[in-house]
């Protein structure tokens, strides 16, 4: 098996094994596709990528599908594109100028996948108009948005929102039952005591807008937004999502419990790695549980 690739690698050009690649997907023969695939071919170059596209969805193979969009796949006379029933957790991690670049695509499906989430730079889109999420958890965005009646304008205007440059937006961040939920409620009732009674665990990420706090020392109100991610670890690899254009990091830990010191570091240097541009975000470490 290796010495078959490895023979091939070596007598065929880039654009010829790019053409049997689209050669096999064209006939059905997958077990073929993925092999070529392991020779790990360029795809960002080929210029067959709209037809590998449309064939890597209709044969239902999401590690490539995902690879040609990320290589640039939807070119501009692509009009639709249907990512349904393909088992997605999460879409590429496309740059506000690729999906800009998607000057002609007007529809997207991405029905019956396990998404928590759409990525925020799908708002640069611009011809997108419909965006069908009906059979996904969607559970990072707030409960009102995820009925499958929701137009993809209400999402698309929610984005927007919170991207406002003139909000300040703050991640809370830490492990389960760390007190964020808590901590953001005090906040927001500027009290200094909390209910601590209820059990306050978030689904995903709990998300409080215009909420205006001043300092002691000015008297205008800063717009603050909140977002309260949840702590539990199966929803770790869908905070990065949502972690972008963060102003300040808030990164809560037990303060009655001292082996739960050593998680800051692990959210602090989660939260850096999630985007070089949050190195110049302020990060504040809250004790709790200490009252």
């Amino acid at each position: 098996h290796k010495d078959t690739a490895m023979a091939l690698a070596a007598l065929c050009s880039h654009e010829q094994l790019i053409s049997l690649l689209y050669g096999a997907l064209l006939r059905g023969r997958v077990a073929t596709a993925l092999f070529l695939l392991e020779l790990g071919l360029d795809l960002s170059s080929s210029n067959e990528q709209p037809s590998l596209l449309q064939l890597s969805v209709r044969l239902e193979l999401p590690a490539l599908t995902l690879q040609l969009l990320e290589g640039g796949a939807v070119g501009p006379d692509v009009c639709s594109l249907d990512l349904s029933g393909l088992a997605l957790a999460a879409l590429p991690p496309l740059t506000r100028r690729q999906w800009e670049s998607f000057s002609r695509l007007s529809v997207l499906d991405l029905r019956h996948n396990r998404l928590e989430c759409v990525p925020s730079e799908a708002i640069f889109c611009h011809a997108l108009t419909r965006v069908l999420l009906e059979g996904n958890p969607l559970s990072l965005l707030p409960p009102p948005l995820r009925a499958p009646s929701v137009p993809w304008s209400t999402v698309k205007r929610f984005y927007a929102e919170l991207s406002a440059p003139t909000r300040y937006k703050v991640a809370v961040v830490g492990d389960a039952a760390a007190g964020k939920t808590t901590l953001v409620r005090s906040l927001k009732s500027k009290r200094r005591a909390a209910d601590c009674s209820q059990d306050l665990a978030t689904d995903g990420v709990m998300i409080s807008n215009n909420v205006q706090l001043s300092a002691q020392d000015r008297s205008e109100p800063c717009d603050f937004s909140f977002w309260d991610f949840a702590g539990q670890s199966v929803f770790y690899p869908t905070h990065q999502f949502f972690l972008s254009n963060t102003r300040i990091c808030v990164i809560v830990f037990d303060a009655s419990n001292a082996a739960t010191l050593g998680r800051v570091t692990y959210w602090l240097q989660y939260f850096r790695s999630v985007d070089s541009a949050h190195r110049h975000s302020h990060v504040l470490v809250v004790g709790s549980h200490r009252d």
